[in-house]
C-alpha cells in the first residue's frame, strides 16, 4: 500500500502539475489537478490515522518528515494555485493587478496559517512526552475567549475565506 509520505508527495506533484497546466491556458483541466491534489493532502492524514489505529509501526523520523511534508505540500498547493490562477486572469484580461492580488492574497494566507498555527500549539501545550500533555478536554474549558480567539482566526482566514476574496477581487 501507500504510505501517508509517498501519497504528500504525490499531492506535491499534482499541486505544481495543476499550475503547470494553469500556465499554459488551460484552466479547466489545471483546476481538475488541483482538486485531485487537494484530495490527495486531505487522505494522507486519514492513512496515517489509520496506521495508527491499525498499530502499522512508523518511526519518530517518519512522522517528522510526514509533517515536514504536510506543510511543504501546503505551501506549495497554496503558491502553485493563487500564481497560475493570478497568471492566467492577468494573460487573459492584461491586467496587472490580477497578479498582485494573487501574491497579497498567497501572503496574506501564509501569515494567518503561520499565526494559526502558532497559537493552535500554544492552546494545546507543547510537550515533550505523552505524561506531560493536556488533554484537548482540559485546554478546551479553560477560556472561553482563548477559544473564540483561535475559532475566529482560523476560519476567518481559512482558505474558503480567501478563495471567495480572490474570487470577489476578479
Amino acid at each position: 500500500g501507500m504510505s501517508p509520505n509517498r501519497i504528500s508527495v504525490l499531492s506535491i506533484i499534482f499541486a505544481i502539475a495543476g499550475g503547470i497546466v494553469v500556465f499554459e491556458k488551460k484552466i479547466f483541466a489545471g483546476l481538475i489537478i488541483f482538486m485531485l491534489s487537494f484530495l490527495l493532502d486531505h487522505c494522507d492524514g486519514n492513512v496515517a490515522r489509520a496506521w495508527d489505529k491499525l498499530g502499522i509501526a512508523r518511526s519518530p523520523a517518519n512522522r517528522q518528515k510526514g509533517g515536514l511534508l504536510e506543510c511543504l505540500n501546503t505551501n506549495i498547493s497554496l503558491f502553485t494555485f493563487f500564481t497560475s490562477l493570478g497568471y492566467y486572469l492577468f494573460v487573459v484580461f492584461n491586467r496587472v493587478e490580477y497578479l498582485l492580488i494573487a501574491f497579497t492574497v498567497f501572503g496574506a494566507r501564509m501569515i494567518a496559517r503561520s499565526y494559526v498555527t502558532q497559537e493552535y500549539l500554544a492552546f494545546k501545550g507543547d510537550y515533550e512526552n505523552e505524561s506531560d500533555k493536556w488533554s484537548f478536554s482540559e485546554n478546551y474549558k479553560k477560556s472561553f475567549f482563548s477559544r473564540l480567539k483561535f475559532f475566529l482566526k482560523e476560519h476567518l482566514f481559512s482558505s474558503t475565506f480567501c478563495y471567495v476574496i480572490y474570487l470577489v477581487a476578479f
